[in-house]
């Protein structure tokens, strides 16, 4: 009777223990449905000054990252603490957003991929404290403090990975990540569905930066009326390119080598390491460019 008993016992808890086996793992499956669907650029906090999208970080590590001149352009937009992340996250798309308050990097992560980025960038960046935690509305916030006396924060939610200097960045992408927040610009949404998302990069910029205008004696100025462009940024043939479109003008073809020109020194005004020359052609009511530079 008692060996009865036992087995009893032992076939309840090995049904619960399947039962919560399985539970699990459709928690987890629903973790990943929700993560695959959601759109990152969708989450950015508001009022970007310009947005960066790393599709294939591990591209851009071993390409773009390892050639000094490069290095040095990126590194002089992004802190150290992000580009130890491209070169830690060797899957999966990463979006930055740049904003007057700091930068804001997003990405995709399961719990394997979160403990991964705890362990191997912000623990090795930040020593090895303990960070600070702080909830709120049901979202943790980890924060490590930095050597400049500046915590850097970030949280996972949702199976999205958040990272910022700027808190107050960070609870506005929380805020947009619940449905609380307001809907990324129109604009935007329109831009970067033109991304190639097979390119390692794309980058997206006030056309204000470039500043660029074409004009003449016998032509009137010509300048980009449109806030941002969007650019693809790839490898060839031990080149550094990108491509993009402008707004269609009927300018005559005389007048593209001069636009090409003018981008060129814009693009060496931003970065004097990148000398980037560029060729302009018209098709189909816009203007297409490609312009590369040497490593």
């Amino acid at each position: 009777m008692r060996t009865h008993q036992r087995e009893i016992v032992v076939s309840v808890i090995a049904l619960v223990v399947m039962s919560l086996a399985i539970l699990s793992y459709i928690r987890s499956v629903e973790k990943e449905k929700q993560s695959a669907g959601t759109d990152l650029f969708q989450l950015v906090a508001p009022d970007p000054d310009a947005l960066l999208a790393v599709n294939r970080p591990s591209i851009v590590t071993r390409m773009i990252l390892n050639q000094k001149s490069l290095y040095s352009a990126f590194s002089s937009g992004l802190p150290p603490v992000f580009l130890s992340l491209i070169k830690e996250s060797h899957e999966g798309r990463m979006i930055f957003s740049f904003h007057p308050q700091g930068i804001v990097c997003y990405m995709k992560a399961d719990g394997r991929e979160v403990r991964s980025i705890e362990e191997n960038v912000l623990q090795k960046r930040f020593g090895g404290y303990a960070p600070l935690k702080r909830e709120k509305d049901g979202i943790t916030y980890s924060f490590y403090a930095g050597t400049d006396s500046r915590f850097f924060g970030c949280y996972a939610y949702g199976g999205i990975w958040v990272g910022s200097y700027s808190r107050k960045l960070l609870e506005a992408v929380s805020r947009r990540q619940t449905g609380d927040g307001q809907p990324l610009p129109a604009e935007i949404g329109e831009l970067r569905n033109a991304f190639d998302m097979n390119a390692p990069a794309n980058i997206l910029f006030p056309a204000d930066d470039l500043n660029l205008y074409v004009s003449s004696d016998q032509s009137p100025e010509w300048r980009i009326r449109h806030r941002w462009l969007a650019t693809d940024l790839f490898l060839s043939e031990g080149r550094f390119c990108c491509y993009g479109n402008l707004p269609y003008t009927s300018l005559p073809a005389v007048y593209y080598r001069s636009m090409a020109d003018t981008l060129s020194r814009r693009v060496e005004q931003l970065y004097p390491e990148i000398h980037m020359t560029f060729q302009i052609n018209s098709e189909e009511n816009k203007l297409y460019y490609t312009g590369c530079a040497p490593f």
